[in-house]
């Protein structure tokens, strides 16, 4: 059985697993805050992974991270078996981390288009990371 977690907590966490994707270079990292009383979770992150090996590091990563924190992961991760889109959930939270084309082919964002986004501290980008990005390259 998890732990049950003040709403306050809740943020705390969500915020954290936020930041350890980041951390990780997760790109296009969201936090939705989901409508009380018709979800099943209070939070949805979605993330955006570079590549197959890249979709395979965050999970055991993060899935590493959460246990070190404490919190109860549910049963099975979903999508293993796909090198496209993993799901994790964290109870209070359900992590979407997917490749590029899985994100913009599913719109999660566009589902949940009327949720809260919900800042958190990100890492600050390096210079010749911005470069990167700036000229279109990664």
């Amino acid at each position: 059985m998890g732990h049950i977690f003040s709403p306050r907590q809740r943020t705390i966490y969500a915020k954290k697993i936020c930041r350890l994707l980041d951390d990780k270079m997760a790109q296009n990292v969201h936090l939705l805050k989901m409508p009380q009383m018709e979800s099943l979770c209070d939070y949805v992150i979605i993330a955006t992974a570079t590549s197959g090996p890249h979709l395979d590091a965050l999970e055991r990563y993060l899935r590493r991270e959460l246990k070190g924190l404490g919190l109860v992961l549910g049963k099975p991760v979903e999508g293993r078996s796909s090198g496209s889109w993993r799901i994790v959930d964290a109870g209070f939270a359900v992590i979407h981390m997917m490749d590029e084309a899985s994100r913009k082919r599913y719109n999660l964002e566009h589902i949940w288009s009327e949720t809260e986004i919900v800042p958190f501290l990100q890492r600050k980008k390096s210079s010749k990371r911005r470069a990167k990005k700036a000229a279109g390259s990664y």
